[in-house]
């Protein structure tokens, strides 16, 4: 899985543009920053969004190491 802050520095981006890119709610993003016991996913980008943060790094010229 990604790191949520891993993506965030590299695309040097908030956690709310980031949403915005991905065009999902801004909560989606806030909750993979939160811990298990408040909802979240450890910081933990779940697999399902895996996909559009490779085409948006490859739209941004960004290599990530999957």
């Amino acid at each position: 899985m990604l790191s949520i802050n891993k993506i965030l520095r590299k695309f040097k981006m908030k956690p709310t543009a980031l949403a915005r890119e991905l065009d999902i709610d801004t909560s989606t993003v806030a909750r993979w920053q939160y811990s298990k016991d408040r909802s979240g996913t450890n910081g933990m980008i779940p697999h399902k969004y895996h996909g559009a943060i490779q085409n948006l790094a490859t739209a941004k010229d960004i290599k990530l190491e999957l």
